[in-house]
């Protein structure tokens, strides 16, 4: 699918859910909703897996930082999404606000990742561990601060949102909920530039499939701005983008996935023609002069 395409059809979606007065998209799914928690937290694990492997094997700075990227993003929706979803508890100041200041990190990680150079003289082994303890303890010190001051903080989105308002924007929610869906929104954009211009560079699949799911994201987190309902039990555009950003990621594990058994099949191919092309071992001269010295043993 091509990037400009996805962007294209991306703000047509935008403009005529904003815009078309009689279309509306708003619905009250607490199990949709369980379900989108669900596929962004598994899929999420998946492609940080995979990029971590992406990273063990060629040891590029970009890869590493993509996949401490993924690696947040999917602890983010473990922790604040699929999991209190599941367990059917409603969003709290806690859950919101520290899932808002993980996926502003991933964010930020992402959009790291699509201009980090292509090097390997940084990637030792204290430089890794220091690159994924730093993002790690960042959003521990942030999760605790808000824990401490959760009795203060308020409530992200309104959660009595009603699908008769949906046919229009608003602008609902905390100011600082709002500026950091803008923040996010502007960070995947970037973040889409970066990949579309590595893979014109490159022609890699995985950073091409990660320059749609940059772009998916960030209309994501524009609509999510326009009509919030990422911390509520209401669906909307917002949400429908931001599972094709997860079925972006997947398609790009898939595709990563595919080089891997590619990689395997031609290593496997190369080493049994060089089994066939090894000739066959000869005896030393050694052993078969002692061969012929040692008596025979007939029938006495």
């Amino acid at each position: 699918m091509g990037i400009a395409a996805v962007c294209g059809a991306s703000a047509v979606v935008t403009i005529a859910v904003a815009l078309w007065p009689g279309l509306h998209f708003a619905y009250r799914l607490p199990a949709l909703h369980v379900a989108i928690e669900t596929a962004a937290g598994v899929i999420g694990m998946v492609a940080a897996y995979l990029a971590a492997g992406r990273f063990q094997r060629r040891r590029r700075l970009d890869d590493l930082v993509l996949a401490i990227a993924l690696m947040v993003l999917a602890g983010t929706n473990l922790a604040f999404g699929t999991l209190p979803a599941a367990l059917g508890q409603g969003a709290t100041p806690f859950s919101t606000w520290t899932a808002v200041a993980g996926r502003l990190l991933a964010s930020l990680a992402f959009a790291l990742a699509a201009f980090a150079p292509p090097v390997h003289r940084l990637c030792s082994r204290r430089f890794v561990r220091a690159a994924v303890a730093a993002p790690l303890a960042l959003f521990a010190v942030a999760a605790i601060a808000i824990a401490l001051l959760a009795d203060g903080l308020p409530a992200g989105v309104e959660t009595e949102l009603t699908p008769e308002s949906s046919g229009r924007p608003r602008l609902v929610g905390h100011p600082a909920v709002l500026a950091v869906q803008l923040v996010v929104m502007m960070l995947y954009a970037v973040a889409a530039a970066g990949f579309a211009r590595r893979f014109a560079r490159e022609r890699d699949e995985l950073t091409g499939w990660l320059a749609v799911a940059a772009i998916l994201g960030a209309f994501a987190r524009l609509n999510y701005f326009l009509y919030p309902s990422l911390y509520s039990e209401w669906v909307y555009t917002g949400d429908g983008f931001r599972l094709l950003f997860y079925v972006a990621l997947l398609v790009a594990a898939g595709r990563e996935m595919r080089v891997l058994a590619r990689g395997g099949a031609r290593r496997r191919d190369g080493g049994a023609a060089a089994d066939r092309a090894r000739p066959a071992r000869r005896p030393r001269a050694g052993a078969l002069v002692h061969r012929a010295q040692r008596p025979a043993h007939g029938p006495r």
